[in-house]
């Protein structure tokens, strides 16, 4: 059987608050972006409760990481404003991999964003 789900096209869930500072002009995104087992950018790909794990930019002003948020939704028209399938909200937490998605279980064949 094959499951259609187009995740994180170009991985606009990702929204750092915090790398190393409150300042904005040091929020960065991330890189390396993946979803679960390692996929980057997968078509056909299908699981309802995925992970995601990323890397931080290198730069000498980047140290650490200090919060995370994650936002999904079912089109690009409501990811920034009104997410509909999950916003973790900023998450106080230098964990960067294998973070839980915790929002509407996602179907087959679902394209998400």
């Amino acid at each position: 059987m094959h499951f259609k789900t187009l995740f994180y096209q170009v991985f606009c869930l990702f929204f750092f608050l915090g790398v190393t500072s409150c300042s904005k002009k040091n929020i960065q995104k991330p890189n390396e972006l993946t979803v679960s087992e390692g996929f980057k950018n997968p078509i056909g790909f299908y699981n309802s409760k995925p992970t995601f794990s990323w890397q931080l930019p290198i730069s000498e002003n980047i140290k650490s990481q200090s919060a995370y948020q994650i936002i999904v939704a079912s089109s690009k028209a409501v990811l920034q404003n009104k997410p509909d399938l999950w916003d973790s909200k900023k998450q106080k937490s230098s964990k960067s991999t294998f973070v839980k998605y915790q929002g509407v279980d996602l179907k087959s064949r679902q394209r998400v964003y």
